[in-house]
């Protein structure tokens, strides 16, 4: 809001399921986790 960004927002996030990425160790418990997780977190901090 500060700057008056109206644009798209996303969540990129790595999995080890995509071997070319080289992911070593899970970065979070669930792809359904991580979506609700970073969907609060936007509602909390950019929405608010």
């Amino acid at each position: 809001k500060d700057i008056n960004y109206d644009g798209w927002l996303s969540i990129e996030a790595f999995s080890p399921k995509l071997p070319a990425a080289n992911i070593w160790r899970k970065m979070f418990d669930s792809e359904e986790q991580l979506m609700r997780d970073g969907l609060a977190f936007i509602k909390k901090s950019v929405l608010a």
